[in-house]
């Protein structure tokens, strides 16, 4: 019988409709499936640290502010943004150095940030000041593609960007390693997060900045409108 490929097809399969499929354990290989997801693992290894590295692309900025207001005050987050895949609608750049920055900031003044997080964005912004949270940037010529999540006793790396659709819904592909079960592993991945972070560029004032500018005051109307907009969107 021949077969052919239906690439117009209206039918995607889901992973609920192949209960016969085999996965590997969550505790290895963070997923997002049914009944689990990579925010399990990566968001859980990062909230039980003193300590946390983590390597992702702008798009992420959002979630990276819950994520930090929700850590203990006496939490250390060190955060390496790298490129997104998508183009710079901006042309050229004065400097190339700055071309990330100058992505991130067109990126996030055309997305804008949610107004449930305005409280949450003023308390990241005291944390960045106090040292707490600690930003840097890999751009350029230099483009930075790695995800990786470094905490005290776990580290992941892996497709999943520190996104709502990274953690939680996109099919993605990660790995995990303990310090108690795979050390060395474990070591190795800290230590290419570690390079990769010594390479990047101080980015705590141009973030303090950007966060600012999200922050600007708006008429209440507007206001009530956005925060309806986001609880009808859910």
């Amino acid at each position: 019988m021949n077969r052919t490929l239906d690439l117009f097809g209206q039918h995607t399969s889901t992973i609920a409709e192949h209960p016969e499929l085999n996965w590997p354990e969550a505790g290895r290989f963070p997923l997002n499936l049914d009944n689990r997801d990579v925010a399990d693992a990566v968001v859980n290894d990062l909230r039980r640290s003193q300590s946390a590295l983590i390597v992702t692309g702008y798009a992420a900025l959002d979630q990276l502010i819950d994520f930090a207001a929700g850590c203990p005050q006496e939490t250390q987050i060190r955060i390496l943004f790298g490129q997104e895949p998508f183009p710079s609608r901006r042309e050229t750049f004065e400097l190339e150095d700055l071309q990330l920055p100058r992505e991130m900031e067109a990126y996030w003044l055309e997305q804008q940030i949610s107004v449930l997080l305005s409280a949450k964005v003023i308390l990241c912004i005291e944390r960045l000041k106090s040292g707490r949270i600690d930003t840097r940037y890999l751009g350029g010529k230099e483009r930075l593609h790695a995800k990786i999540y470094c905490g005290d006793d776990a580290a992941t790396v892996g497709s999943s960007n520190f996104t709502r659709p990274g953690l939680h819904t996109q099919h993605e592909a990660n790995a995990r390693f303990t310090a108690a079960k795979e050390g060395k592993r474990y070591q190795e991945l800290n230590s290419i997060a570690e390079n990769y972070w010594s390479l990047g560029r101080a980015y705590n004032e141009e973030l303090i900045a950007l966060l600012d500018k999200l922050l600007q005051f708006v008429p209440w109307r507007e206001a009530l409108a956005r925060a309806c907009a986001e609880l009808l969107e859910g």
